[in-house]
C-alpha cells in the first residue's frame, strides 16, 4: 500500500533552507550580493506512527551565480508507534535516514551554478534536492519534485548548455540510481544566417525526450502490475518565436506536440508572458493554453506529484484517458524589495469539456522576511464546476508558518491533509499530520 507519508509534499513549500530556492537563493538571482544563512532547527515530527526529535544543522551561501546549501539532518526516536519495536531503541539516530547510499548525499543538499533559462550565462547546473523543475515549456515535465518524502533523499541533477544558436536542457532524478532521464534540445536555425541580435533569430525549433525507465507495468485490464515496470518514453517537439522582449515584458508564443510511446498524443498551443515592472521589484507571468488531446494521453506527465502518482492506479491508467480539449492557465506573481523575495502567489486552472475534468492548484509563501514565514499549497482535481473547486474532500492542503519568538529563535508550525490511494480498500482515503518545532537562524 502507498504509504501516507506524501505528508513530504511539505519539501516543495519549506520555508526553512534547503527545502527549495530559499530567499537567499531567489534573491540572488536579482543581485550578485553574497547572502549567507546559518540555520540549526529543533522539532518534533512523525514518521509511520513512530515519533522523533528532529535536530537539522546547515549552512547556505549564495553568490549570484554559485549557490550551495549543506545540511546534517538527525531524527532522533523518542516513541515507537508500532507492536515490533525491538530494532527501535530510544534515543538513537533512525536509520534507515542512513542506510543506503544515497542518503550521504543530502548532506551537500544542492549546488547550483547560474540560474535556470538566463541565456546570459552559458552553462546552467544543479545537483541535489529537485524543486519546481521544468524542461521547456513545461508541458511534459513541471514544477517536478525528485523527493517526496522527510526521510529519502534522492540526488538529482540538471544541467543545462544556452548559446546564440541553441541549447539543451537535461534532467536526472537520482545519480545514484536513475529512473527520470531527460532532454531537451533546441536551435535557432535563422542564426546561422543572420546575427544573433536580429529579430528573426528568435525564432526555435525544439525536441524532447523525458522517460522513466522504471515506470510501473500496467495489466492489461489497466491494474498495476506488482513489482513489474517498465520504460515509459515521452517524446515531443515544439515551436516557438519570442515576439516582443525588453526590460519590462517577454511574449513567447509556442506550440508543443507530444506524444507517449505506445500510447496517444497532445498538442499545446500557448503564449508565455513574463512582466517585470521597473523600480516595484513586482514580477507576473502570464501563460494561457488551449490543449487538444487523444485517447491514452496525459499532459504535464511529470508533475510535482509524480513521484507519489505514480504507483496508484487511480492516477497512471492511461489506456482509460479519452480524448479531450480545454483551457489551461497558468498566473504567477513575485514580489522583491531590495534583494529579497517578500512573497509570491501561484495558480493554475484547467477546464476540459466533458463532466469533472477541471483542476486547481493555489500556491503561495512569504519566503525572507526576517521575523515571519508562511506558505501554503492547496490542490483539487475532478471536479465539473468552478464553485466545486473548494473543500477538503479529495483535496490536498500543506500550511507552514514560522514566527520569530526572540533574537535568532523561531517557532514553526506545519499541518497537511492528503489523500492516499487504500489497495486493500481500492479507495482514496484522507490523512493528516502536523510538526511543531523551533529552529535558529542567522542571515548575514
Amino acid at each position: 500500500m502507498i504509504k501516507k507519508f506524501i505528508l513530504s509534499m511539505l519539501i516543495l513549500l519549506s520555508t526553512t533552507i534547503f527545502a527549495t530556492e530559499t530567499g537567499a537563493e531567489a534573491s540572488a538571482m536579482q543581485s550578485d550580493v553574497m547572502k549567507q544563512q546559518a540555520v540549526g532547527q529543533l522539532g518534533f515530527m512523525q514518521i509511520d506512527g513512530d515519533s522523533y526529535v528532529q535536530l537539522n544543522f546547515g549552512y547556505e551561501i549564495n553568490l549570484g551565480l554559485i549557490g550551495v546549501g549543506v545540511q546534517l539532518p538527525l531524527n532522533i526516536l523518542v516513541s515507537c508507534g508500532d507492536d515490533d519495536c525491538d530494532d527501535k531503541t530510544w534515543n538513537k539516530i533512525r536509520k534507515a535516514d542512513w542506510d543506503e547510499f544515497s542518503d550521504y548525499f543530502k548532506i551537500i543538499r544542492y549546488f547550483r551554478y547560474g540560474h535556470k533559462f538566463d541565456e546570459k550565462n552559458l552553462f546552467y547546473a544543479r545537483v541535489g534536492a529537485l524543486s519546481n523543475a521544468y524542461i521547456g515549456h513545461g508541458t511534459i515535465l513541471n514544477n517536478y519534485l525528485n523527493t517526496l518524502s522527510w526521510d529519502t533523499f534522492k540526488p538529482g541533477v540538471q544541467f543545462d548548455v544556452y548559446t546564440n544558436y541553441g541549447g539543451i536542457e537535461t534532467i536526472t532524478d537520482d545519480i545514484t540510481n536513475p529512473n527520470i532521464i531527460g532532454f531537451r534540445g533546441f536551435i535557432r536555425p535563422l542564426s546561422f544566417v543572420f546575427s544573433s541580435e536580429n529579430y528573426l533569430s528568435n525564432f526555435a525549433v525544439g525536441f524532447s525526450f523525458i522517460s522513466d525507465i522504471n515506470a510501473p507495468k500496467l495489466k492489461e485490464d489497466g491494474e498495476l502490475e506488482a513489482a513489474e515496470t517498465e520504460f515509459l518514453k515521452i517524446f515531443g517537439f515544439d515551436l516557438e518565436f519570442r515576439v516582443f522582449s525588453n526590460k519590462v515584458i517577454t511574449i513567447t508564443p509556442y506550440t508543443d506536440f507530444n506524444f507517449i510511446g505506445g500510447f496517444g498524443n497532445g498538442m499545446h498551443f500557448g503564449i508565455d508572458t513574463k512582466i517585470n515592472i521597473p523600480l516595484t521589484g513586482a514580477h507576473f507571468r502570464i501563460k494561457p493554453e488551449y490543449r487538444v488531446f487523444s485517447d491514452e494521453y496525459i499532459p504535464t506527465y511529470f508533475d510535482a506529484m509524480y513521484e507519489f502518482t505514480k504507483w496508484s492506479p487511480k492516477y497512471l491508467a492511461i489506456e482509460t484517458q479519452k480524448g479531450k480539449h480545454g483551457y489551461y492557465i497558468e498566473l504567477g506573481y513575485d514580489q522583491y524589495l531590495l534583494e529579497s523575495l517578500i512573497f509570491n502567489i501561484k495558480g493554475i486552472y484547467e477546464d476540459y469539456e466533458g463532466e469533472d475534468n477541471s483542476s486547481l492548484l493555489l500556491y503561495g509563501s512569504v519566503p525572507f522576511l526576517d521575523n515571519y514565514k508562511f506558505s501554503a499549497i492547496y490542490s483539487k482535481a475532478g471536479f465539473d464546476k468552478f464553485e466545486d473547486a473548494f473543500g477538503l474532500e479529495n483535496a490536498l492542503l500543506l500550511v507552514e508558518l514560522s514566527m520569530n519568538i526572540s533574537g535568532p529563535l523561531f517557532g514553526t508550525l506545519q499541518y497537511q491533509r492528503t489523500w492516499f490511494y487504500n489497495e486493500e480498500k481500492d479507495e482514496l482515503e484522507s490523512d493528516y499530520s502536523w510538526n511543531i518545532g523551533f529552529y535558529v537562524a542567522f542571515t548575514f
